[in-house]
């Protein structure tokens, strides 16, 4: 088995000799705040948006890295799928898709890096929300052009390299939908 070099300027994994995974490897998939390590971003019930990082003490009380109020639409994070691996904004952390339940409306958020004076894993600057309308603008186009039929999504990173930012997989009207 050889290495794996992950997308976006990741860091490269080597297998172990008999083709098992090593996990004494480095590689950073998922980082939100810059520290090269993989974090998870949690809504929570109250609406706001959490991080827990991935080198954190698991008794730790997560960081709020966006509340209620920035979410893209200001109604909570608790109406929001979120999935994120990959910046589309060319940064060295992650940006995020966030999925609104109800309206059934996709955006891109990019992480507050991004602009002067912002703050790595933190979702604060509503202007750097970007809506992704329909599906049509996706070459996969879903199954009817919307999001409408979507109940899940997935950032796996850049599997396909046709562009310099993240793909998207949905769970749309039951089918697996890969956006690259």
């Amino acid at each position: 088995m050889g290495s794996w070099s992950a997308p976006s300027g990741g860091k490269t994994a080597e297998s172990a000799k008999d083709g098992t995974w090593n996990p004494k490897t480095n590689v950073t998939a998922g980082d939100l705040d810059g520290d090269a390590v993989p974090d998870l971003a949690d809504p929570t019930r109250d609406g706001n948006l959490v991080l827990v990082r991935g080198n954190a003490d698991p008794a730790a009380p997560p960081t709020t890295m966006s509340t209620k109020a920035q979410s893209p639409d200001g109604t909570g994070w608790d109406n929001y799928l979120v999935a994120h691996r990959g910046t589309a904004t060319g940064s060295n952390v992650d940006d995020l898709f966030a999925f609104n339940k109800t309206t059934h409306e996709l955006y891109l958020y990019a992480n507050d890096a991004v602009t002067p004076g912002g703050r790595a894993g933190r979702f604060t600057l509503t202007q750097n929300v970007v809506p992704i309308r329909t599906s049509d603008s996706c070459p996969a186009k879903g199954s009817d052009g919307t999001w409408n039929n979507v109940t899940q999504i997935l950032a796996p990173g850049e599997l396909a390299q046709f562009a310099d930012v993240p793909d998207l997989i949905t769970v749309d009207n039951g089918e697996l939908w890969y956006y690259p």
